[in-house]
């Protein structure tokens, strides 16, 4: 019924049934596998990747331990999903998601086991009595747990979130300056951009100057992409993709590929340039 439910709801957007297809399209575009690393098998020997190893085999151990039924739901959720996330490294979130309460209902199962066979073997004391001055003091100690897990998560949150620290973070791998050469100085015709900066760009430029691409991969397909590509690692046709897509100005990362073959190549003239961003425009200038 909710799966029912969820499929009707999903049709009241403006691509309508459309959507139900959007997620198998997006995993049949080959080239998201061969170059957008969040879309490629998780790379395991970064230490803040291997949690993911470490929740699926305490999933698997608190299921063998428990001595619970799995629940139907619980093995095609995260069976499916580990799937998914042995496959592409962005499904390791929705499987942490799906996993911890799996894994916290077999872990609490294996605990109350293991806790019944060590009062009856007189290991443990008994439960404290609901009430009981021990019961209170185990219920105040997850109260101070909590605040303090709230107080440390704050201290992380927000110093990012002040203006100062926000702009140094978006100035170190964004192109903020070039943009504002963009706005001040309206270069004319199409605009072929860096992948990593099309959503930026979006936000500051759009509807004046439309990007080349962005990270929604699923609207360009493979053909698009691998021009992209092309013509970002300098392929044998990459001039004449530029030709074909009228292309204008290039805005692009500073010292790549590109940025070093356009700075030899006449008819490009290099109309701006900082630490993190160049851009070439075709002739002599904006």
């Amino acid at each position: 019924l909710y799966l029912l439910l969820s499929l009707l709801a999903l049709v009241f957007n403006p691509n309508t049934t459309r959507m139900w297809v959007y997620p198998f399209q997006t995993a049949r575009i080959q080239i998201l596998q061969q170059f957008i690393q969040e879309w490629q098998s998780p790379d395991f020997h970064p230490l803040y990747v291997q949690p993911f190893i470490w929740m699926l085999l305490a999933l698997v151990a608190a299921v063998g331990l428990s001595g619970r039924r799995v629940d139907g739901s619980d093995l095609v959720l995260t069976c499916g999903l580990a799937y998914a996330a042995l496959l592409a490294a962005r499904n390791v979130a929705p499987f942490a998601l799906v996993a911890a309460p799996a894994l916290s209902r077999h872990v609490a199962a294996a605990l109350r086991r293991w806790g019944e066979a060590a009062r009856e073997r007189g290991w443990l004391r008994p439960h404290p009595r609901p009430g009981s001055a021990a019961s209170l003091a185990l219920a105040s100690l997850n109260w101070w747990l909590l605040l303090l897990a709230l107080i440390a998560a704050a201290a992380k949150v927000y110093p990012p979130l002040t203006p100062a620290l926000n702009e140094k973070a978006q100035r170190a791998y964004l192109p903020l300056d070039a943009v504002r050469w963009i706005e001040q100085h309206r270069p004319a015709g199409k605009m072929f951009n860096h992948y990593n900066w099309g959503g930026y760009l979006i936000w500051r430029l759009w509807p004046d100057y439309r990007v080349f691409v962005d990270g929604r991969t699923y609207l360009y397909g493979d053909e698009i992409l691998r021009d992209y590509v092309e013509i970002q690692a300098l392929g044998p046709r990459y001039e004449d993709l530029l030709d074909r897509y009228e292309v204008s100005f290039v805005l692009t990362k500073a010292g790549d590929a590109l940025s070093v073959v356009l700075s030899r190549t006449p008819g490009w003239h290099l109309a701006y340039e900082d630490d993190t961003a160049v851009i070439y425009v075709q002739g002599g200038g904006p």
